[in-house]
């Protein structure tokens, strides 16, 4: 699954699953994304094994809906992984044009 596939369905995953998602110069929508249970202890489920830390399920819906109440529309799913990206490597919103 793409980060921009699993963008698109965010909605299905619970608020307390982790996204990791591979990222080799930069993180995009076409980089391969898986979403699961990160354990108390940090370690990482086996298939996140050799993706990165992404973002918590909660906080990836969260910016989505702050994209949404900015702008005044739903994001296509571009501009949904535009916004988390930007969101994951900043620790901020991103302006909506």
């Amino acid at each position: 699954m793409t980060l921009a596939e699993l963008l698109e369905k965010i909605d299905d995953f619970d608020d307390c699953l982790t996204i990791y998602a591979e990222r080799k110069l930069e993180w995009s929508g076409n980089s391969r994304a898986v979403v699961c249970l990160q354990s108390e202890d940090g370690q990482v489920n086996n298939k996140a094994l050799d993706l990165s830390y992404f973002l918590e399920v909660n906080i990836a819906k969260e910016v989505i809906e702050v994209w949404s109440e900015w702008s005044g529309r739903k994001p296509s799913v571009e501009e949904k992984c535009r916004a988390v990206i930007f969101y994951a490597e900043n620790d901020a919103y991103i302006e909506c044009a």
